[in-house]
């Protein structure tokens, strides 16, 4: 019965973590590109690294149960593979996080010279009313 008890509570504090931490994460990385790239994005991940994952964590975990005849045998290599991946994950984040640092500077960086462009193709007439460079109101009146 208390297995039962913290098999569940680990459950639902897994799924819990999944996501309220794991899934918005996994979306903000997407912020920065553009259209197209988020669908391709999306679409290649969702599909291919969830499928390939779930595969190839269930093949690694049988190749074990073979080699050492079950898992408990097994757990010095299961320890190692845990904590390769888990710096792998901690070193593929950090790269993230700088890439995403740099689109993210280059969108605003893009978005500050737009919105100098607006404002010298405007210019504020001494009535506070805003002048166009170009004189088109004035070749609509001619």
């Amino acid at each position: 019965r208390t297995a039962v008890i913290f098999g569940t509570i680990q459950s639902l504090l897994s799924k819990t973590a999944k996501y309220a931490l794991f899934d918005p994460t996994t979306q903000m990385a997407y912020i920065p590109l553009d259209d197209e790239s988020k669908t391709k994005g999306k679409a290649a991940i969702d599909v291919l690294g969830s499928r390939i994952g779930k595969s190839g964590g269930s093949l690694i975990q049988q190749g074990l149960v073979f080699m050492f005849g079950n898992i408990i045998s097994a757990a010095p290599a299961v320890a190692m593979i845990f904590y390769s991946v888990l710096f792998g994950w901690l070193t593929s984040a950090n790269t993230l996080s700088g890439l995403f640092n740099e689109k993210s500077a280059e969108k605003e960086r893009e978005a500050n010279l737009a919105a100098d462009d607006s404002d010298d193709n405007t210019e504020v007439s001494t009535d506070g009313s805003a002048n166009s460079n170009d004189n088109e109101m004035e070749k609509k009146m001619q």
